[in-house]
């Protein structure tokens, strides 16, 4: 092995990083605090270094009147003391983050003293209390992403002047007082309406927030999408849920940063701000106002009706490079379930056509295509159905759909069926035709009948007893019926009962107990009739009027 051996520079050079050094920086910051302690009791500051400082250099006891000849009585307060020295010649210093923390956090009168070290003039010592306007600098530097902040001398006063700075600060709740004031400047950029305060009571102390509008310091457990949002479905979902949805929500994150250095305790209070609103559907063949209820979360306005339906307009949002407004309407799942009691709404959605227009009453801005707003097509269509077939139900029927069920299509085919049938009685939707299998030709032979027909929604089961006009064919020399036509209804009773278990498609018209037809989605269908269907008693032929 060959090597070259160090040289005399090389190792006096290794001895020397060998050695412990004195950083500048730490020369600096002994030297300033030296000058801070020296200078502080000529101010009546008595200070007392604390042995393992990190963050707070000196506690001071404070001499009330340090120029007095005779004996002068201490201040029951103490005053903690951050030193920052400098040698350079604009006199800056500099806190990070974790500085600015600790003392916003301090329960105790605070200061931050800035030592001036003129190389060879004179020192100067310069002091800050922690009163309300250096809380909120330091403040709004937590919140932005620097690391750092800067101060000069001239950010600061002379030391000379402590006593007087020092008299507001050492007064009663001085601490706390400008502490929630700092922090309500801060809430109120972005969540004007709130206030906090600072309570006691036999158990400790406590943080009490008031708020004019709960929803803007709330948030939903987690993270979910707006219409599964827990705060979006307590705003705008079924009044009656509201409390219970509401104590399930928790407080924003956001929010609770801000209240750092207050009693961990927290108690909320408030309302969610409401106020009502009137909505207006129009169009050339009509016109309805719907009463709501507006509120608010901070990402959407909306306005609710009692019976868990409400329409949303979302806060400005960036959608492929544009800001938009989404528009949506939205049905709460556990609403009112009977839209009997609610028929304002139904008719309101009647009136949500696609020409119409939606606006506030007392908006002056351009009104909104009604069908703009997502799920209002739907929902139009469901309340135009449902408002057809409700009159024709017998008195003191159960409930047959209700807006939670508009996701269910056999509802949404129900009620279609039904409707159109009572407006149209000569509709496509009845005019079925058969022969039974091994009989040709077609019916031919005039005839008045009645055939039940079956159908279903999420919530009951209905026979349809339709009164019909059409054409029979009978079997050759018998009086069997082999064939049925249906040309038009001239009657339909209704009966309704709780939901039944049923095999095939929806409407099924049962002809007897071994047949029906039911109307699916590749047509009419030809199959055997529901089991355990002894009240429907299949075609009955009627007398000729």
């Amino acid at each position: 092995m060959s090597g070259s051996k160090p040289n005399k520079k090389t190792r006096a050079v290794r001895k020397q990083h060998e050695r412990k050094l004195r950083a500048p920086n730490n020369r600096t910051g002994d030297r300033g605090e030296k000058k801070f302690d020296a200078a502080a009791s000529d101010y009546g500051l008595l200070a007392t270094k604390i042995a393992n400082d990190y963050g707070i250099d000196f506690i001071c006891q404070v001499d009330s009147q340090p120029n007095a000849t005779s004996a002068s009585g201490l201040v029951g307060s103490v005053v903690g003391v951050c030193v920052r020295a400098t040698v350079q010649k604009s006199g800056r210093i500099k806190l990070n983050r974790a500085d600015a923390h600790h003392l916003l956090q301090a329960d105790f009168v605070t200061m931050v003293a800035l030592v001036h070290l003129d190389q060879g003039e004179v020192d100067k010592v310069h002091v800050r209390v922690l009163d309300l306007d250096f809380r909120k600098e330091l403040g709004t530097f937590l919140q932005s992403e620097k690391q750092t902040i800067s101060f000069t001398p001239a950010d600061f006063c002379d030391l000379a002047d402590i006593q007087e700075l020092l008299a507001p600060a050492l007064a009663p709740g001085f601490v706390q007082q400008s502490r929630i004031a700092a922090i309500m400047a801060g809430i109120e950029k972005t969540l004007p309406g709130v206030r906090v305060d600072v309570a006691q009571s036999r158990e400790g102390s406590f943080t009490l927030v008031s708020a004019e509008n709960l929803f803007s310091v709330l948030k939903s457990p987690g993270t979910t999408t707006a219409h599964q949002d827990a705060r979006f479905l307590a705003a705008f979902g079924a009044p009656h849920r509201l409390a219970e949805r509401m104590a399930a929500l928790e407080v924003e994150p956001t929010f609770l940063a801000e209240l750092d250095g207050l009693p961990k305790d927290l108690i909320v209070q408030g309302f969610a701000a409401e106020y009502e609103a009137e909505w207006v559907a129009e169009s050339e063949e009509t016109r309805s106002i719907v009463k709501l209820v507006g509120t608010a979360t901070p990402t959407h306005n909306g306005w609710r009706h009692p019976a868990g339906w409400s329409l949303v307009i979302s806060k400005r949002v960036l959608r492929d490079g544009q800001y938009v407004h989404e528009l949506t309407t939205f049905v709460d799942p556990e609403g009112v379930e009977d839209p009997r009691k609610h028929m304002d709404l139904l008719d309101f959605l009647r009136a949500c056509s696609s020409e119409a227009k939606l606006g506030r009453t007392s908006w002056a801005a351009p009104a909104l295509d009604a069908w703009a707003f997502e799920g209002m097509p739907r929902q139009n269509r469901f309340a135009e159905w449902l408002s057809t077939v409700l009159p024709r139900l017998p008195e003191g029927s159960p409930v047959i759909a209700a807006l939670p069920d508009l996701a269910d299509d056999e509802t949404m085919r129900t009620l279609w069926w039904l409707a159109t049938v009572l407006e149209d009685a000569e509709s496509s939707a009845v005019r079925v035709g058969f022969m039974l299998d091994g009989f040709p030709g077609e019916p031919t032979t005039p005839s008045r009948f009645s055939v039940p027909v079956l159908l279903c929604t999420t919530r009951a089961s209905i026979v349809a007893n339709l009164t019909c006009t059409g054409r029979i064919a009978l079997a050759d020399g018998e009086e069997a019926i082999v064939g049925v036509r249906v040309d038009r209804v001239d009657d339909i009773e209704l009966f309704v009962d709780a939901p039944f278990e049923q095999p095939t498609g929806f409407p099924d018209f049962v002809f007897d107990r071994e047949l029906c037809v039911a109307l699916t989605d590749s047509g009419w269908n030809q199959q055997s009739a529901p089991d355990a269907l002894d009240q429907v008693f299949g075609l009955q032929l009627l007398d000729e009027d």
